[in-house]
Protein backbone atom coordinates (compact mmCIF):
# COMPACT_ATOMS: atom_id res chain seq x y z
CA UNK A 1 0.00 0.00 0.00
CA UNK A 2 2.65 2.01 1.16
CA UNK A 3 4.95 1.54 -2.33
CA UNK A 4 1.56 2.32 -4.09
CA UNK A 5 1.30 5.82 -2.59
CA UNK A 6 4.93 6.50 -1.91
CA UNK A 7 4.97 9.03 -4.76
CA UNK A 8 1.85 11.09 -3.52
CA UNK A 9 3.15 11.08 0.39
CA UNK A 10 6.87 11.91 -0.45
CA UNK A 11 4.58 15.19 -2.44
CA UNK A 12 2.17 15.91 0.43
CA UNK A 13 5.38 16.29 2.87
CA UNK A 14 6.95 18.66 0.73
CA UNK A 15 9.79 16.24 -1.26
CA UNK A 16 8.37 14.77 -4.07
CA UNK A 17 11.64 13.15 -4.71
CA UNK A 18 11.63 11.40 -1.81
CA UNK A 19 8.87 8.80 -3.36
CA UNK A 20 11.43 6.02 -4.91
CA UNK A 21 13.05 6.49 -1.61
CA UNK A 22 9.86 5.41 0.37
CA UNK A 23 8.76 3.19 -2.19
CA UNK A 24 11.90 0.87 -1.35
CA UNK A 25 11.54 1.45 2.57
CA UNK A 26 7.99 -0.02 2.16
CA UNK A 27 9.98 -3.46 1.29
CA UNK A 28 10.58 -3.14 5.53
CA UNK A 29 7.71 -3.85 6.91
CA UNK A 30 6.90 -6.87 4.47
CA UNK A 31 9.92 -8.02 6.01
CA UNK A 32 9.63 -7.49 9.26
CA UNK A 33 5.83 -8.98 9.28
CA UNK A 34 7.35 -12.46 8.01
CA UNK A 35 9.84 -12.79 10.79
CA UNK A 36 7.14 -11.78 13.69
CA UNK A 37 6.57 -15.49 14.40
CA UNK A 38 10.11 -16.63 15.15
CA UNK A 39 10.85 -13.10 16.82
CA UNK A 40 8.49 -13.70 19.43
CA UNK A 41 9.63 -17.63 19.96
CA UNK A 42 13.01 -16.43 20.53
CA UNK A 43 11.73 -13.37 23.09
CA UNK A 44 8.92 -15.61 24.67
CA UNK A 45 11.86 -18.20 25.12
CA UNK A 46 14.08 -14.91 27.09
CA UNK A 47 16.72 -15.95 24.18
CA UNK A 48 18.67 -13.06 24.56
CA UNK A 49 21.76 -14.22 23.55
CA UNK A 50 20.35 -14.74 20.46
CA UNK A 51 18.43 -11.70 19.87
CA UNK A 52 21.16 -9.88 20.54
CA UNK A 53 23.25 -11.63 18.02
CA UNK A 54 20.16 -10.70 15.54
CA UNK A 55 20.66 -6.91 16.36
CA UNK A 56 23.95 -6.56 16.00
CA UNK A 57 23.92 -8.30 12.68
CA UNK A 58 21.17 -6.21 11.67
CA UNK A 59 23.30 -3.14 12.30
CA UNK A 60 26.67 -4.05 10.97
CA UNK A 61 24.72 -4.73 7.58
CA UNK A 62 22.71 -1.78 7.85
CA UNK A 63 25.85 0.55 8.60
CA UNK A 64 28.24 -1.14 6.20
CA UNK A 65 25.77 -0.81 3.14
CA UNK A 66 24.76 2.64 3.96
CA UNK A 67 28.17 3.97 4.59
CA UNK A 68 29.62 2.34 1.31
CA UNK A 69 26.44 3.60 -0.55
CA UNK A 70 27.12 6.65 0.60
CA UNK A 71 30.46 7.33 0.02
CA UNK A 72 29.80 6.36 -3.67
CA UNK A 73 27.08 8.97 -4.32
CA UNK A 74 23.99 7.07 -3.51
CA UNK A 75 22.31 10.01 -1.27
CA UNK A 76 18.85 8.90 0.93
CA UNK A 77 18.42 5.85 -1.60
CA UNK A 78 21.11 4.69 0.51
CA UNK A 79 19.72 5.09 4.23
CA UNK A 80 16.68 3.22 2.41
CA UNK A 81 18.87 0.12 0.98
CA UNK A 82 21.00 -0.24 3.86
CA UNK A 83 17.65 -0.90 6.18
CA UNK A 84 16.21 -3.42 3.23
CA UNK A 85 19.27 -5.45 3.51
CA UNK A 86 19.82 -5.08 7.39
CA UNK A 87 16.00 -6.52 7.70
CA UNK A 88 16.62 -8.95 5.40
CA UNK A 89 19.37 -9.61 7.81
CA UNK A 90 17.60 -9.83 10.48
CA UNK A 91 14.62 -12.11 8.86
CA UNK A 92 17.06 -14.43 7.49
CA UNK A 93 18.57 -14.95 11.07
CA UNK A 94 15.46 -14.60 12.94
CA UNK A 95 14.25 -18.27 10.98
CA UNK A 96 17.54 -19.89 11.67
CA UNK A 97 18.46 -18.97 15.14
CA UNK A 98 14.55 -19.74 16.23
CA UNK A 99 14.10 -23.00 14.81
CA UNK A 100 10.91 -22.23 13.82
CA UNK A 101 10.20 -23.18 10.25
CA UNK A 102 8.79 -20.84 7.20
CA UNK A 103 6.37 -23.54 6.20
CA UNK A 104 3.07 -24.21 8.22
CA UNK A 105 2.68 -26.78 11.03
CA UNK A 106 0.31 -29.58 10.30
CA UNK A 107 -1.94 -30.75 13.97
CA UNK A 108 -2.21 -34.32 14.41
CA UNK A 109 -6.04 -33.73 13.95
CA UNK A 110 -5.42 -31.86 10.61
CA UNK A 111 -3.17 -35.52 9.66
CA UNK A 112 -5.91 -37.92 10.78
CA UNK A 113 -8.75 -35.79 8.93
CA UNK A 114 -6.34 -36.02 5.98
CA UNK A 115 -5.93 -39.43 6.56
CA UNK A 116 -9.33 -40.61 6.82
CA UNK A 117 -10.64 -39.11 3.58
CA UNK A 118 -7.95 -40.36 1.42
CA UNK A 119 -8.48 -43.75 2.36
CA UNK A 120 -12.27 -43.93 1.16
CA UNK A 121 -12.32 -47.28 -0.64
CA UNK A 122 -14.86 -47.96 -3.80
CA UNK A 123 -16.76 -50.93 -3.37
CA UNK A 124 -16.39 -53.62 -4.93
CA UNK A 125 -18.77 -55.04 -7.15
Amino acid sequence: MIALAAEPIATALGSSEAGPVLRVLSLTLVLASAGVVPSAMLARRFDQKRLFLIAGADLTVNATVTISLVVAGWGPMALALGRVCGQSTTLVLQFVLSGEGAEPEVTNAEKTQKTSTSTVKRPTV
